[in-house]
């Protein structure tokens, strides 16, 4: 099938393909504009974009008198928005996510705030902390809340950890929907200990609650997602 994207774009893709950096300490210096484009024979325009293309990913950084050096670049997640879809999580899908790995999985008091404000029944509420890894990287970790009596009062622990979709689903409760509130923040300090950075790393959170078929709230997770790590795509429908 034809590449249909600006050459540009194939260009830069090329760049980071024969120039790759496999470790974040490593930099490679790329070859001058005119050498550029004798090799992939397109003119030094075409070069030219394809480094703004790159620059603009963070890929490439340009050091006057010296040169342009590739960078590395941790793989990213794609999050697929899906904003008519009917069924599941806002965020569809992410690519590669790796190994999830449950942090704890707690039995606590169900308040009477959130009884009264979820209308949850019982009186108990499972905290679930995961995080997820790939290659050895923690790139997300998140905080679930869930009723005791939508999972049967009692639960595996593996199996909640590896999906509190399923986990409910099991106890005859299935999510329809969910709603997802994304905001960029500064990480906090318990999370910038998870993905061994300072609080100053910028992440991404999630503030999701996920319903039935009827609207009651089944469960709120708080996510926090590294931003270097993911990517977003917004899929719109016309019908």
């Amino acid at each position: 099938m034809r590449d249909r994207r600006p050459l540009y774009a194939q260009v830069a893709e090329r760049i980071k393909s024969d120039f790759s950096v496999s470790t974040a300490s490593e930099t490679v210096r790329l070859p001058g504009e005119m050498a550029l484009a004798e090799r992939y024979q397109v003119s030094r325009t075409t070069i030219r974009e394809a480094h703004r293309l790159l620059e603009q990913e963070g890929s490439v950084s340009a050091r006057h008198g010296v040169g342009t050096f590739l960078s590395y670049q941790p793989e990213r997640s794609t999050y697929t928005f899906d904003i008519l879809s009917p069924v599941g999580n806002v965020m569809r899908s992410m690519d590669g996510e790796g190994a999830t790995v449950l942090m704890g999985c707690t039995l606590l008091p169900l308040s009477r705030a959130l009884r009264n404000r979820f209308g949850w029944p019982g009186d108990t509420l499972f905290r679930v902390e995961r995080i997820r890894r790939r290659d050895s990287t923690t790139v997300a970790y998140s905080v679930d809340v869930v009723p005791g009596a939508f999972v049967g009062g009692t639960v595996d622990e593996q199996s909640i950890g590896n999906s509190l979709i399923q986990a409910l689903s099991d106890g005859g409760f299935t999510p329809h929907h969910a709603d997802s509130i994304l905001t960029a923040v500064a990480a906090p300090s318990r999370v910038a200990k998870e993905m061994a950075g300072s609080g100053l790393k910028p992440v991404i959170r999630s503030q999701e609650v996920l319903y039935d078929t009827k609207g009651q709230v089944l469960a709120i997770s708080l996510q926090y997602l590294d931003a270097s790590a993911l990517s977003f795509k917004i899929r719109r429908r016309t019908t």
